[in-house]
């Protein structure tokens, strides 16, 4: 049997031999039969009409297009797009960054290293506080200075040529300096019970995290053992993730917090004295030596103190 363009069969045996007419009409049908294959993406014809899918030819034809559309929008428009973002990748960067510098601190190994910093820092302010109540805080031309405590002719010398109580004729002078001498010694108690109170929180958190460390290998079978290479002795069992919970500090913190508040307070009234006096120069027309005196090294010592207690107290309410 065999098969026409328009659907019928014939056999082969009654219609072996084909006429002239037979030949050219089956030639025409051949020619309009279009088949299906790989080259033609599999198109389907209704009609003359071709439906999806596209060919290449055409699917490039219409990427050119939205192209040239795109185009159209200018080189401005597409300059400001790329600024935009390039600023927004910075500024998600940046946020990332943040917030895994915050992540680190705020974990248990972050926080127990703040703590010990911070009690370091509040030994070197006791230490600067005393030596900021002891020495000079207005030098003067000549090896004099003025303490808290009162006048020296010569600053080396440990004795005094005119005590406090004794500066009859500058009575703001007096005051001033008998204030500062009050909230010097308010400000050594207040950083001594700072520095008691977080040896005390160090304490607590260096037990805290060697009990952590032991229940940890206690806790730890031999299960555990063939499954986390890392507990086995040796491939540091004693170590804590990175991201551990961080330790409760307790009313411990709060104490400090308020206790380093007052210090910092009492420090702020000393030098700030100091400062009222060299800026509004009480009894000048007395003394005649407010224009040749300048800050001393107590002065110094006692600022200095101030900021670095500052900077580490704000640390330590963020980190613990």
């Amino acid at each position: 049997m065999e098969r026409y363009s328009d659907g019928s069969y014939t056999s082969s045996e009654t219609h072996s031999v084909r006429t002239p007419g037979q030949r050219a009409q089956r030639a025409d049908t051949d020619a309009a039969y279009v088949p299906r294959n790989e080259e033609q993406g599999n198109r389907i014809h209704y009609g003359g009409q071709s439906s999806y899918p596209e060919t290449s030819g055409e699917v490039h034809g219409n990427e050119r297009a939205g192209g040239n559309t795109a185009q159209k929008k200018g080189p401005e428009a597409s300059s400001m797009e790329k600024t935009f973002g390039k600023v927004n990748r910075v500024f998600c960067a940046q946020r990332e960054r943040a917030r895994a510098t915050v992540g680190s601190l705020t974990n248990s190994n972050g926080q127990q290293t703040t703590i010990y910093i911070f009690f370091y820092i509040a030994c070197i302010h006791l230490l600067f506080v005393i030596l900021s109540s002891t020495l000079s805080q207005l030098d003067m031309k000549g090896g004099g200075c003025y303490t808290f405590w009162g006048f020296k002719a010569d600053c080396d010398r440990v004795s005094y040529t005119t005590r406090t109580s004794l500066m009859g004729n500058c009575a703001q002078l007096r005051s001033s300096l008998q204030a500062g001498a009050a909230f010097s010694i308010l400000s050594i108690l207040a950083s001594a019970v700072a520095v008691t109170a977080s040896w005390i929180l160090c304490c607590r958190i260096h037990s805290a995290a060697s009990h952590a460390q032991y229940t940890n290998v206690d806790e730890t079978g031999r299960n555990d053992e063939a499954a986390n290479p890392s507990s086995v002795p040796g491939n540091g069992e004693n170590k804590r993730p990175a991201n551990a919970a961080s330790f409760d500090t307790g009313h411990l913190k709060t104490v400090i917090a308020v206790v380093v508040v007052v210090s910092l307070v009492f420090e702020l009234i000393c030098w700030t004295l100091i400062a009222c006096i060299y800026t509004n120069r009480y009894c000048d027309d007395t003394y005649f030596w407010f224009s040749e005196i300048t800050y001393g090294p107590g002065f110094g010592l006692g600022l200095t103190a101030w900021l670095m207690e500052l900077i580490a107290y704000v640390v330590f309410l963020v980190v613990v």
